[in-house]
């Protein structure tokens, strides 16, 4: 996976909230993973596709290329400015035409930047052991 950011920067930026920060993206809402140099994205695919892996084998059209990978913006009990340091290191980190932190409060990212987020051998790699009948045809549809 790529780094979201360095640990020190992840440190320097939450500066006194970096407690609750650690804790809210690893234990209430995990999708970071902080090591000694580096904070990185941590997706759970079988929770963010399991229900669209499902959707599409019975009809592809069911299925968006808008992947929520948790609701953490929509949390009101999270202190203001973790949430807000937490939006800018992801909008910075993504700087691209979608924005990745939805109006109702959900950070979602597309088949491709999820893919490119994890990398791409390692995601396909998982995907395949999770959903080995139909994660070929699924990532075909996304790609085309």
């Amino acid at each position: 996976m790529k780094s979201l950011c360095s640990r020190e920067t992840f440190s320097t930026e939450f500066g006194s909230f970096e407690e609750e920060a650690i804790r809210v993206f690893t234990i209430t809402y995990p999708f970071l993973t902080i090591t000694d140099t580096h904070v990185y994205f941590n997706f759970d695919l079988s929770i963010i596709f399991s229900e669209q892996i499902e959707l599409f084998s019975v009809d592809s059209s069911l299925v968006s290329d808008i992947f929520i990978i948790n609701k953490i913006f929509s949390d009101e009990s999270i202190t203001p400015e973790v949430i807000m340091i937490i939006t800018d290191l992801i909008e910075n980190a993504f700087q691209s035409d979608v924005e990745p932190i939805h109006e109702e409060g959900y950070f979602w990212l597309t088949f491709t930047e999820l893919r490119n987020w994890y990398g791409e051998e390692q995601f396909d790699d998982r995907m395949n052991l999770l959903y080995p009948k139909d994660y070929d045809a699924f990532k075909e549809y996304f790609l085309e």
